[in-house]
């Protein structure tokens, strides 16, 4: 390059995933997959999570589902309808590619079991986004590859994932 500052600028630029490229924190799947693993700073460890080693305790299910709950009155207050869409991390919908020492995705991720605490609560506005991203992925690409966070892709098939669960859930009211 002609222009040295440009150049050492690109040099001296830290290309970021995860936060830091250097991070020990990254495991290299198949098919070019980088997923997290470690704990992260609100305490979520993907792969024990991943793997079924960490668990919600109840008290902590209950302080998610009493905070759910409180959004949602301040909605029912304002006359508005409360729905809470989560999307699963990209081991999830592509545990495929995780490496094969972590063995199967857990039947007890942390998902999982917020789901089934909210349903047992009789909180029925939740809309885990695993399985419509799952089956959407034939179509393409749905998380970046290096991080876990959705493409444009992902967001479309989000979208239609809620809007398939909306339509379920008015039976056609909204016509």
């Amino acid at each position: 390059l002609k222009d040295r500052s440009f150049h050492e600028k690109i040099i001296q630029s830290e290309y970021k995933l995860f936060g830091n490229i250097f991070s020990e924190n990254v495991i290299k799947g198949k098919n070019n997959f980088l997923f997290m693993s470690g704990v992260n700073k609100n305490g979520y460890d993907y792969v024990a999570d991943y793997t079924g080693e960490h668990q919600i305790d109840t008290n902590d299910l209950e302080k998610i589902y009493q905070y759910i709950e409180m959004r949602n009155k301040a909605y029912q207050n304002r006359n508005v309808h409360y729905y809470l869409a989560v999307l699963p991390n990209s081991q999830t919908v592509y545990s495929e590619y995780m490496p094969d020492i972590y063995g199967s995705k857990s039947p007890s991720t942390a998902l999982e079991c917020v789901e089934a605490y909210l349903e047992e609560k009789g909180f029925e506005q939740f809309i885990d986004l695993t399985d419509s991203m799952t089956a959407a992925k034939v179509n393409g690409l749905l998380y970046n590859n290096t991080e876990n966070s959705i493409n444009a892709l992902g967001a479309y098939y989000a979208y239609v994932g809620i809007m398939d669960f909306l339509a379920k859930d008015t039976d056609g009211a909204g016509e």
